[in-house]
């Protein structure tokens, strides 16, 4: 568990406004990479939809970020119940096949 003290305090800048934020040493390129992935989409969106208000990018920017976050979730679900049905039919062959060679 992290104990308070290995956050750092930082400021993000999104759409203009600045937000404190803890996060530990490790994490600040990440950081820095989320912000640029939100200020892209927010150029993006404020381009394709001209004369909005910051707080509609902004919802049409979380939207979209979570949309992606749970495909990705999801698609990584369905890989690994693949995977467990591989894996359960690879037990079930070697099983097989030492009851075989364990009964000559």
């Amino acid at each position: 568990m992290e104990t308070k003290e290995s956050l750092q305090p930082s400021q993000v800048m999104i759409a203009g406004r600045l937000y404190p934020v803890k996060i530990r040493d490790a994490e600040k390129e990440k950081m820095q990479q989320a912000v640029a992935l939100i200020s892209e989409k927010l150029s993006e969106y404020q381009r394709i939809y001209s004369g909005k208000d910051a707080q509609d990018y902004l919802a049409m920017c979380a939207l979209t970020l979570a949309f992606e976050q749970v495909s990705i979730k999801n698609e990584i679900s369905l890989k690994g119940a693949a995977e467990q049905k591989h894996l359960a039919e690879i037990n079930s062959i070697l099983d097989e096949t030492l009851g075989i060679l364990l009964h000559h």
